[in-house]
């Protein structure tokens, strides 16, 4: 079954627009006091966290890291595996992006079903099909099977697992439903299998920054604008997978911390004369 929820995962049923900020956590957080007196929280929020909740993802890629090189295709699409908090569910996704236009498959299944994207359904490990190859362990009747004939065909295989907590604030404007998004206490390990759980240790990714996201259809709304101008906000690219991969020391590079010196705060523009 095919599943969107638009508290967690954008407008429901649309594409949508997704404009990434690498801000230090304490300009993020400055924003965010900002952000929580306009929208409400995440309704899946875990009340451990507030408005926050856990997310774990595994990422796909080829023996040559052809999706970390963003080769063809490859640097079009990412397939990954993601859980939220300890549920017992994983959904299966294909995200796609282009020029900001963000559009994702999803499929939900139980957690137990994961071993049915393994060639032998044991849980074993991940064996990629070879050139001529085709998927023959999964069902045409499995919600899954679109996604495991996918890996197959790319030769795709688990590369790195990553593992952060969210916080959600979303909201109802003229120009649609919004969301906004920061991500932190971002770690990675090198994949092990098909298991998503969520990481307690391992590398950290970008210690003392935050990821801040705008989500939105079509026009960016106009609370979005306004942060943008106060808080002088530039666009970045982002990738949680491609900082995992060197972090982790898959690249070729010696493993190490993926971190960057924090920036100062946001420079606030100054108030227009009333």
């Amino acid at each position: 079954m095919n599943q969107t929820e638009p508290s967690r995962h954008g407008p429901q049923g649309h594409d949508a627009f997704e404009i990434k900020f690498l801000l230090a956590d304490s300009a993020a957080n400055e924003i965010l006091a900002r952000v929580r007196s306009r929208l409400a929280a995440d309704p899946h929020a875990d009340p451990a966290f507030g408005d926050g909740y856990r997310i774990s993802s595994l990422y796909f890629d080829t023996v040559d890291l052809s999706v970390y090189h963003r080769v063809g295709s490859f640097g079009r699409r990412k397939f990954r595996l993601r859980r939220y908090g300890g549920e017992p569910r994983v959904f299966l996704e294909r995200k796609s992006k282009s020029q900001g236009l963000v559009r994702k498959r999803r499929t939900v299944v139980p957690e137990s079903e994961l071993c049915r994207l393994n060639g032998n359904h044991t849980g074993g490990p991940y064996h990629p099909a070879g050139p001529h190859d085709e998927p023959t362990t999964s069902a045409d009747s499995w919600p899954g099977h679109w996604f495991h004939r996918r890996l197959a065909r790319r030769r795709l295989a688990p590369k790195t697992q990553v593992s952060y907590e969210r916080i959600a604030r979303v909201g109802m404007t003229p120009e649609g439903f919004i969301r906004f998004t920061v991500d932190r206490q971002v770690r990675c390990t090198a994949a092990a299998g098909m298991d998503v759980p969520y990481l307690v240790d391992g590398p950290t990714i970008l210690a003392g920054w935050s990821i801040v996201e705008f989500k939105f259809r079509i026009a960016m709304p106009v609370l979005f604008k306004e942060l943008m101008h106060e808080f002088s906000l530039t666009p970045a690219s982002v990738s949680k997978y491609r900082l995992s991969v060197d972090a982790c020391g898959l690249n070729g590079s010696p493993p190490g911390p993926a971190s960057h010196e924090p920036p100062q705060a946001p420079a606030r523009r100054p108030a227009a004369c009333g």
